[in-house]
């Protein structure tokens, strides 16, 4: 039987993990892709008091970290919301479903958060503000296409 569990995502530099995730446990950790080689990153376990605003999910496809033709206006609504408010932060937590090679879901579901991480910075949202979420599986009541997603959480 599958784990179920939270979310994915994985920190920026120690510097920028240490500025925007204070009292947040953070462990190396290296995951490997059989197909894409070694993806090295440092993850943060979030745990945080400050309750999170939901801002919206992305959904892949089986298998691919590549950001849907659809991923644009997510990524506007999110930028609009980090620019309204000093100081907000954003919460990239990957999934993954339980199918297939383990190891291989887990770095995908990273590569699926820095996907989206990598577009936020490319609308001119500082890394110090995006926070990413070590991945995990996920079963709950959905169904596997709805694990294969990166939910966007808003911290202020």
């Amino acid at each position: 039987a599958a784990v179920a569990a939270s979310a994915a995502g994985h920190g920026q530099d120690a510097s920028t993990t240490a500025q925007g995730a204070a009292g947040h446990a953070v462990a190396q950790d290296a995951a490997s892709s059989s197909q894409t080689g070694t993806i090295t990153e440092e993850f943060v376990a979030f745990e945080q008091a400050t309750p999170t605003q939901p801002a919206g999910a992305i959904y892949f496809t089986s298998a691919s970290a590549s950001l849907p033709a659809d991923t644009q206006q997510a990524i506007a609504t999110v930028v609009e919301a980090l620019k309204a408010v000093e100081g907000r932060r954003v919460l990239l937590a990957g999934y993954h479903d339980p199918t297939g090679n383990i190891d291989f879901n887990r770095d995908l579901a990273k590569r699926r958060a820095l996907g989206v991480r990598d577009a936020l910075i490319a609308q001119g949202i500082p890394a110090q503000r995006i926070i990413l979420r070590k991945p995990e599986q996920t079963t709950g009541s959905g169904n596997n296409t709805e694990a294969r997603r990166v939910e966007i959480l808003l911290i202020d």
